[in-house]
């Protein structure tokens, strides 16, 4: 029987699993896009999350799936994978090179991986604990970017984002330059970058200057990968008015003004105030 040579890159859990930080990737991507091909789950945008839902899939009040949303457990019990755990193991992976898009669909008789996600797949790049959480900081941002219109701009406290304790969070939202710092942060599982506060959304810019580590506008690229990196912006260190979050040196993301949150490019000087301090936080 003719099989697909697609190497089994790493196991796949939900974020609600106590262990490994294993649930981000463009390998994720390629795995909804197969599930789907397969007729477990709904074409859509993909996102590189490997959530509860598109693991454990969906029931109806009766509590049983629903056909077309079952899930990486529905491909489970296609491929007679015990147990049906709606994890991703090597034995659910190899059974998926075999499969072929069901007859009735588009693409029917194709292999459920096509080339799009064998691409994603094999280019999946192995990180470190501190690349991965830093790359699902700025994955929250483009989150919260996106859904800018549904994103206010509000100084109220406590950050409402942290009160609600929601992954993804509960949209709209209203929230200001610090407290979008704090809780993609926070949304990410970094360590907190406010000392004073931590995560009790208490924490603004005054409380930030106090956690990280003094880095110059040079040393931004050197720090982004393993560290979040934050800008502030005003008179003085004391009297910030503003901060904003580096992706790189080339790409940070604000909020600043109902219009936000945004990224701003090639410009880290772009604020009305000058720019007065870098910190880099930890993020384990």
């Amino acid at each position: 029987m003719t099989k697909l040579n697609i190497p089994f890159k790493r196991p796949l859990f939900p974020p609600s699993f106590k262990g490994e930080n294993t649930v981000r990737g463009d390998d994720i991507l390629a795995v909804k896009r197969m599930v789907s091909r397969a007729g477990f789950w709904p074409w859509g945008q993909f996102d590189d999350v490997y959530w509860e839902r598109f693991s454990q899939g969906d029931k109806n009040r009766l509590g049983r799936p629903i056909k077309g949303r079952e899930g990486v457990k529905g491909l489970q019990r296609k491929l007679r994978i015990k147990p049906v755990s709606g994890y991703y193991g090597k034995g659910t992976h190899n059974g998926s090179l075999l499969l072929k898009v069901p007859e009735g669909k588009p693409h029917s008789g194709e292999f459920v991986w096509d080339q799009t996600a064998i691409n994603l797949y094999k280019g999946y790049e192995d990180l470190s604990p501190a690349e991965s959480i830093v790359k699902d900081i700025f994955y929250w941002w483009n989150y919260l970017v996106n859904r800018e219109p549904s994103i206010h701009y509000s100084q109220a406290r406590p950050i409402t984002i942290l009160r609600q304790n929601k992954r993804p969070p509960i949209i709209p939202n209203y929230l200001d330059c610090s407290g979008t710092f704090i809780a993609c942060a926070w949304l990410a599982g970094a360590m907190a970058p406010d000392p004073w506060y931590q995560y009790n959304g208490a924490g603004y810019t005054g409380s930030l200057v106090n956690g990280g580590i003094k880095i110059s506008e040079a040393e931004i690229d050197k720090y982004c990968k393993t560290h979040y990196v934050g800008l502030f912006y005003g008179s003085s260190i004391w009297n910030t008015t503003h901060i904003v979050a580096a992706e790189s040196s080339n790409k940070i993301y604000s909020h600043g003004k109902e219009a936000g949150p945004e990224i701003i490019r090639n410009n880290l000087h772009y604020h009305t105030r000058p720019l007065i301090a870098i910190r880099a936080y930890p993020v384990i």
